[in-house]
């Protein structure tokens, strides 16, 4: 008796394989991979009305820097207003991605070259 459970068992798995693979379409079923999102920064700018932009700097969360913190260092650096806009992102007035570029490299050491990205002008 346990020698045909087990034997019926295995055509069970089996039979359960054999539609998996059907209902796929021939294909093996994939697991679903979890996203994790990437460590990167990116800055850009924005137009901001007729003559004015702003810069936007997004993913210095995912570091672990407090935004607020480094919204105040942007303020008083380029002697312009910033604020914190959603969970991850910064706003400053006026076109200054280059500077701010440089400014991140020197004032968080966890950032590197590499992992900062200018994407030029966006839109908000």
């Amino acid at each position: 008796l346990c020698a045909w459970f087990s034997l019926l068992c295995a055509w069970f798995s089996l039979l359960c394989a054999w539609f998996s693979l059907l209902w796929s379409g021939g294909k093996p079923i994939k697991k679903k991979v979890r996203f994790e999102p990437t460590q990167r920064v990116t800055v850009g700018y924005a137009p901001r009305g007729k003559r004015k932009t702003v810069t936007i700097v997004a993913g210095l969360a995912t570091f672990g820097i407090d935004l607020k913190k480094a919204s105040k260092l942007f303020s008083q650096k380029f002697s312009c207003g910033s604020s914190v806009t959603g969970d991850d992102e910064i706003v400053i007035q006026g076109e200054v991605s280059d500077e701010v570029i440089q400014f991140i490299r020197k004032k968080f050491e966890q950032v590197t070259r590499d992992l900062i990205k200018d994407i030029g002008e966006s839109k908000r």
